[in-house]
């Protein structure tokens, strides 16, 4: 019987998520809400420490990954048999144990379109230096109370001064743009919230 494969890794490092903190969800059913582990499909680890979706028939599942202090990543679409594992990347939340060291830019979007989900929106950072790629987050339900208020962290361990930045949010029907006056070198830049449209 086929199956469907994922290493999981920190989007910062690139290094493995252990699988005992991951949580893999896909449904024997497209109309599964429920969370009764008899509705979704085994999942193991193998021995280079991929998760492993087991005995699932070809076909195409929706998959949920949840790890503590990481953005849930939700996909859409996953074809099985899987030739190889694929690799996903989670990003880190507001929660996660950061070095104080650690140079970060947070802040929410705030959200007025209708029919507009957090996965349909996206943050990326736009630092001049060289050294910074251009990193680009999802966004966060961070409280239940307000479903349309995100959060947002940027981890940026390659940036080596303080300098001005931009944040750029996207969504499928347009973008926006914020000027950070300064990106602080080793400590937490918070942004005003950004508000869609």
């Amino acid at each position: 019987m086929p199956n469907l494969g994922f290493k999981v890794v920190d989007y910062s490092t690139g290094r493995r998520i252990r699988s005992s903190s991951v949580e893999l969800l896909v449904p024997k059913s497209p109309s599964n809400t429920l969370r009764d582990r008899r509705m979704f499909y085994p999942v193991v680890t193998n021995l280079s420490g991929d998760l492993v979706v087991l005995d699932t028939p070809p076909g195409t599942y929706d998959v949920v990954v949840w790890a503590r202090d990481y953005v849930t990543k939700k996909l859409p679409t996953v074809v099985s048999p899987m030739p190889s594992p694929q690799t996903l990347q989670l990003h880190r939340r507001a929660t996660f144990q950061f070095s104080p060291e650690d140079t970060r830019v947070v802040g929410e979007v705030h959200n007025a379109v209708a029919n507009l989900a957090p996965e349909d929106v996206t943050v990326q950072l736009v630092d001049p230096a060289p050294s910074v790629p251009n990193h680009t987050v999802p966004v966060y339900v961070t409280k239940e109370e307000f479903p349309q208020r995100w959060q947002f962290v940027v981890h940026v361990p390659e940036k080596l001064a303080a300098s001005s930045a931009t944040v750029i949010v996207t969504w499928p029907s347009g973008a926006k743009t914020t000027n950070i006056p300064t990106v602080e070198l080793n400590r937490v830049t918070s942004v005003q919230p950004i508000l869609i449209p």
